[in-house]
Parts: C-alpha cells; sequence; structure tokens
C-alpha cells in the first residue's frame, strides 16, 4: 500500500461521520423532537408497538426519520413509521 493509502487507514475513525450512518454522533440525541413524539403517542397503537421495540431499531428509524433535510421529508417519513407501527409492521424488515 502507498503512504496516501496508509495513512487513509490511520485517519479512517477521524472523521465525525466515520462509523455506522445511524450511529448518533456525541451530544446528538437518539430520540424524536417533543413534537414528533407527541404526534407518534396520538396513535395508540403505533406508540404501544414502537415502544415494544429494542433500542437499536428505535436508533436506526430515529436517525432514518430526522436525516431528512427538508421538513416536508421528515413528516413524511414520521407519518409512515405511524402507519406501520399501527399496523404492527416494523420499517426495513
Amino acid at each position: 500500500m502507498h503512504a496516501a493509502g496508509l495513512r487513509a487507514y490511520e485517519d479512517r475513525h477521524a472523521h465525525p461521520r466515520s462509523g455506522y450512518s445511524y450511529e448518533a454522533p456525541a451530544g446528538k440525541s437518539e430520540r424524536f423532537s417533543a413534537a414528533f413524539e407527541k404526534r407518534l403517542r396520538a396513535d395508540r397503537a403505533a406508540w404501544a408497538f414502537w415502544q415494544a421495540q429494542p433500542p437499536s431499531f428505535k436508533r436506526k428509524v430515529v436517525h432514518w426519520v430526522t436525516s431528512a433535510k427538508q421538513e416536508a421529508t421528515q413528516l413524511r417519513r414520521l407519518e409512515r413509521l405511524i402507519a406501520e407501527c399501527a399496523a404492527g409492521r416494523r420499517i426495513g424488515d
């Protein structure tokens, strides 16, 4: 391997976005905002299903919803999550 490749390999964890995309950087919340959680809680079946899910699934889904750049996309993803949870299905399965 060339010197530049070795340097890149050694510095692979130095970049703040290294690792899995759904892993929250230090200080970033792994939960929905109060407004998003309120919308999820409004549907009792969806909330009950959400509460029964493991933390690893919740982290991935929270990241999926909140990583959208536009608020409209975030809301669309949240509504899809609520519909899937109300039906007893996990997104991505």
